[in-house]
Parts: C-alpha cells; structure tokens; sequence
C-alpha cells in the first residue's frame, strides 16, 4: 500500500489562503484518481482546509506549530520554510505509520501527481524507491506545460520511499507519535534530517545511496510542478517556454482542464519547448556524472 503525505503552510504565510486551499482541493483531486485505489492520503495543517473534494482515504491531521516567520506574506526565509515543512513531513509520516504502508510520496500540495504512480510502485515491493526524472512544469498564468528532466533537482513532488527504510534511516520513530510537539520533534531529530530530508528533496537520492540504498528513476512522466500560483516559498524564475496543456495531460494527471485555447501552436513555440527539454536533460546528465550529493553537514 502507498501513503501520499502533504503539509499545508500557516495561514498567515500566505498571501491568500483561500488560494492556497483551491490549489490543495486541485492537488488531492489528483492524488485521489490513482488508478489503484489501495491508497492514503495525509494532509499536515494547521487548520482544517476548506477543500471540495470528499474522499475517506484523505486524513487530515491538525497541528499547533507557530508560523516559521512573522512576515504575512507566501515567500519566506528558505531555512524557515524547511523547518516548518520537514517538521509537519514527519508528522505525516508519523501518522502514516497507522496504515503500515510499504512506500510513501511526498507531495507539495499545489503540485500534480500522475494517475498511474501508486499502481507502478505498489507492483514493485522491496525497492529502496523512486525519484521523479521527466515530469512538467505548469505554469498557472496561462495554462502551459513544459516538459523537464532531472525534477528531483527542483519540484518537492519527487519521491517514492521505502517507508521502513526511510524510518531506519533517520531515525525517525519512538519515542515521537503524530501528536509530538514541534519542540519534541527538533529535541530528537537531527536538523539535518529535517530541514534536508523531510524538509527538502535534491539531498534525498544522495542520502539514500549513501547508505547503500539507491533509488531508481521513475520512468514515466510521474509528477507536475506548478508554478505562477502566487503562493510559491520562493521566488522561481520562469520562462514562457511551454505549450498549451492537452486533454491528455490533464487526464494523465486525473483533473478537469479548463477552457481550451483555440489559438493555434505556432512552430517557433514547439521548437523553443523541445530546445528547453532538451537543455535540461542536459543539464540533469551533467549533474549525474558526479552521483547525487548526500545532505551538508550542518
């Protein structure tokens, strides 16, 4: 069985919560039409989401955690946003523990996640786990999809791990439950493992493999990474590289598209999108040559 878990940020580090809720209720939609239904899903929040969609295997599970930063505003301090993160992440896998599951995805919860993940890995017991290579980027201004590789580098929604393994591994377990207190759990789990592990995701493959555990690349287009929703942590630089969004990429990622465009594609836009992918494929070998990095040393 595969456990899909999610933080939602603090109501007052956003610029709009009403949003942050619309792009969470988008985001479980998607979870939620995995084409094997033998799925969870935990949602760490500090309030109940005002979400539409209705689905038993979703629990929410509230906490107290202050704000990670006084500004009242979407982009905060990146170490401050790990923290809060990497935190409310344990919780969920904490809590996760109930369902006894064999793997767990980490999800960014404005993020999409393709309908046929739970069904690859759950056919595939005993593997360390996955990280996400080719996904797409969605940029929410317009409706367009780039296509991306190597996203374990940038989108949080990029991992499939071995829930025994990933425990082991961290050390993360008694004596803390899902109702530990902030406090208790930076009393008992390594910064690093928080802000970098739970709290992040390129240092994830390296300290997996260092530990003699490798994870594979998914070999379809597993996840795609949103952009332009005003609610990003921080700032992402993009480029208007993309193509309209088609029936099958929404379907693929088990949503409603909206509105088609009409407006024809033009040649010029197509060879810009296929230069882009190809730059980061690139980029992604470049960055293998030299093995995925384990986490600093903080």
């Amino acid at each position: 069985m595969v456990t899909f878990i999610t933080s939602v940020r603090h109501p007052l580090n956003a610029t709009s919560f009403q949003r942050v809720e619309a792009l969470l209720d988008r985001s479980l939609r998607s979870v939620s039409a995995q084409t094997d239904p033998d799925i969870r899903v935990i949602v760490v929040c500090n309030q109940r989401p005002n979400v539409r969609v209705s689905d038993s295997r979703i629990d929410y599970h509230i906490v107290d955690f202050p704000p990670p930063s006084e500004a009242r505003r979407a982009s905060i301090p990146e170490e401050l946003a790990r923290v809060d993160k990497g935190t409310k992440q344990i919780v969920g896998f904490l809590a996760a523990r109930a369902f006894r599951p064999e793997y767990v995805v980490f999800f960014d919860c404005d993020d999409l996640v393709n309908r046929e993940l739970a069904a690859f890995v759950a056919a595939r017991p005993g593997r360390a786990g996955w990280y996400v290579n080719t996904g797409y980027a969605l940029d929410m201004a317009n409706g367009h999809v780039q296509r991306r590789a190597g996203m374990v580098r940038y989108c949080g929604t990029a991992l499939v791990l071995n829930a025994a393994r990933l425990a082991e591994l961290t050390g993360v377990g008694t004596p803390l439950t899902p109702r530990s207190s902030q406090d208790e759990i930076r009393a008992h789990v390594a910064p690093v493992i928080i802000t970098r592990i739970f709290g992040d995701h390129p240092f994830v493959p390296g300290f997996f493999a260092a530990h003699g555990h490798a994870l594979a690349s998914l070999p379809f287009a597993a996840s795609a990474w949103v952009l332009g929703t005003g609610e990003n942590l921080v700032g992402v630089r993009k480029r208007d590289v993309g193509l309209p969004a088609t029936a099958r990429f929404y379907e693929a990622f088990g949503i409603e598209p909206p509105d088609a465009s009409a407006d024809p594609v033009s040649w010029t836009a197509i060879m810009r999108e296929r230069w882009s992918y190809l730059r980061s494929q690139f980029g992604f070998a470049k960055f293998l040559v030299s093995g995925f990095r384990p986490p600093p040393a903080e």
